[in-house]
C-alpha cells in the first residue's frame, strides 16, 4: 500500500483511452519537503497522471489519497490544500494580471492587492500587473500562473510543465520557487521534461460560496463590459427583430396588439440563445473551467454563479428594453406588469435550460447548432405561457394560471439545472 499519512499517495492508478492502456498500475508518494518530478515522451501519459491526481479525471481502476484518505471522501478539503497549474496558463486575456489573480486566488482565500502585487513581483511580471493579459508575451503568462500559485498559499504544489515558454533566468526563478516551497514544508508534483534541478532554499482557509458567487458574477460582468460587441448583440437583435414586424406588416393598432405576444416572447427567447454558447466554452478553452473545478467550491456553485450573470446580462437587459417593445407592438400598459413577471420567469427559466445544453456542447468544437436543439424544445412551454399570459393580460382577462406555470417551471428549473449542468462539465473535464 502506498498510502501516505501524512501527504499524497496513489495506489495502484490504471487508466485507459479507447483500448490504449495509458497508466498501468502507477503508485506514488509525496510527503512534506519533498517534490515528485515527472519526465517522459509525448504521449506516455504524464498529463492525465497530473489530472489523476488533482481529481479531474477518475481512473478505472486505483485511487488517489490526502494525509491517509481518498481524495473522493474529502473532495472539498483536497481541492483547498492544492495549488493546480495546468499546460494552458488559465488565463483571461480581457483582465489585467492582477485582477487574473484576485478572482482565482480570491475563491481559495481573502488576499489583498499588495499581496498579490507581491507574488507578480517574485515571478517577475510585478510591470504586468496592471496590463491586460492578452497584450502579455507566452512567458509572462506563465509566470502570472506561478504568482497565482503562489498567492494560493497551499501546501501541495501540481504543476504541468511549469518551464514552458521561459528563458533560463525563468526556470531558474521557477526552481528556486519550488525549492522554497518545499523546503518550507510544503510538497510538489512537477511534469517536466528536462531535468528539475533545485537550488538549496535559503494555513489556508476556505472561501463562503457567497463569496465564491460574489466573484464569479463580478468577473463575468468585467469581462461582457469590456467586450461591449458580445455584450449588446443580444439586445440589439431583440431590438431589431421586434421592431421589424411593424414596419413590414399592416401598422394597425388590433394587429399588431394580436401578433405583439408571439412576436415578443420569440424574440426574447432567440435573443437569449446567441449568448449560451459561451456560458462555459471560454473558460473551457483556456483551461479556467479546470481551475473553477479545483477552487474547493464544487461546479454547482460554479454554474450558478455562470448562470446568474447570464441572465443579468441578457435576461435582465431584455425584460428592461420590453416597455420600448411593447410601446412599438400597441400594448397598453395595464399589460407591462403581467408583462415584466412574464418575461422575468421566462428570461430565467432559459438561462437555467441554456446552462444545461451549455454544459453538455462545451466540449464541441461547433457545438451552437446542437445547443439550439438542446434548448429550443425545452423551451416551447415557455413560449406558450409566456404569450399566453401577455395576451390574457392585453385583453384584460386574468393571467394568474399562466403566471403560475411560468413560476413553477422557474422553481424546477433552479433546483434541478446546477446539479444537471455541473454533472455534464464534469464528464467533459474527465
Amino acid at each position: 500500500m502506498n498510502t501516505a499519512a501524512d501527504g499524497l499517495g496513489v495506489e495502484g492508478v490504471h487508466v485507459w483511452r479507447g483500448e490504449r492502456h495509458v497508466l498501468k498500475a502507477v503508485s506514488l508518494e509525496v510527503r512534506p519537503h519533498e517534490v515528485l518530478h515527472i519526465s517522459g515522451k509525448n504521449g506516455s501519459g504524464k498529463t492525465t497522471l497530473l489530472r489523476v491526481v488533482c481529481g479531474l479525471l477518475r481512473p478505472e481502476q486505483g485511487r488517489v489519497t490526502w494525509l491517509g484518505r481518498s481524495i473522493s471522501d474529502v473532495r472539498s478539503d483536497y481541492q483547498q490544500a492544492l495549488a493546480y497549474a495546468s499546460h494552458e496558463p488559465a488565463l483571461k486575456g480581457d483582465l489585467t494580471a492582477l485582477e487574473n489573480l484576485r478572482f482565482m486566488v480570491g475563491l481559495k482565500r481573502r488576499t489583498s492587492a499588495a499581496e498579490l502585487s507581491a507574488c507578480l513581483q517574485r515571478t517577475g511580471v510585478e510591470r504586468c500587473a496592471d496590463l491586460p493579459v492578452r497584450v502579455l508575451s507566452a512567458g509572462q503568462r506563465r509566470r502570472v500562473a506561478m504568482a497565482r500559485v503562489l498567492g494560493m498559499r497551499a501546501p501541495l504544489w501540481l504543476l504541468d510543465e511549469p518551464f514552458t515558454n521561459l528563458d533560463a533566468g525563468g526556470s531558474e526563478t521557477f526552481a528556486a520557487l519550488i525549492a522554497e516551497h518545499v523546503s518550507a514544508g510544503g510538497m510538489a508534483v512537477v511534469v517536466a521534461h528536462h531535468e528539475l534541478e533545485l537550488p538549496t532554499a535559503a494555513g489556508t482557509s476556505g472561501m463562503s460560496a457567497a463569496r465564491a458567487l460574489s466573484l464569479l458574477v463580478g468577473r463575468e460582468l468585467r469581462l461582457s463590459f469590456r467586450r461591449p460587441d458580445q455584450l449588446l448583440q443580444p439586445l440589439v437583435f431583440f431590438l431589431i427583430v421586434t421592431t421589424m414586424f411593424p414596419l413590414g406588416l399592416n401598422p394597425e393598432a388590433s394587429l399588431l396588439k394580436d401578433m405583439a405576444p408571439g412576436v415578443l416572447w420569440t424574440a426574447a427567447l432567440l435573443s437569449s440563445l446567441l449568448s449560451l454558447e459561451s456560458m462555459f466554452k471560454g473558460d473551457a478553452d483556456d483551461g479556467t473551467l479546470e481551475q473553477l473545478a479545483l477552487s474547493g467550491h464544487g461546479l454547482t456553485v460554479i454554474v450558478i454563479g455562470k448562470t446568474a450573470a447570464h441572465w443579468l446580462l441578457s435576461g435582465a437587459a431584455l425584460v428592461l428594453a420590453s416597455p420600448l417593445v411593447a410601446i412599438a407592438l400597441g400594448i397598453p400598459g395595464a399589460a407591462f406588469g403581467t408583462m415584466f413577471a412574464s418575461l422575468t420567469l421566462g428570461t430565467l427559466t432559459l438561462s437555467w435550460l441554456g446552462a444545461i445544453g451549455a454544459a453538455l456542447t462545451v466540449g464541441l468544437k461547433r457545438g451552437n447548432v446542437l445547443l439550439s436543439l438542446i434548448v429550443l424544445p425545452l423551451a416551447m412551454p415557455l413560449l406558450i405561457f409566456g404569450a399566453g399570459a401577455t395576451d390574457r393580460a392585453i385583453s384584460g382577462t386574468d393571467a394568474a394560471g399562466a403566471l403560475y406555470f411560468l413560476g413553477s417551471l422557474c422553481v424546477f428549473t433552479c433546483t434541478l439545472a446546477p446539479f444537471a449542468a455541473s454533472a455534464a462539465l464534469r464528464i467533459t473535464l474527465e
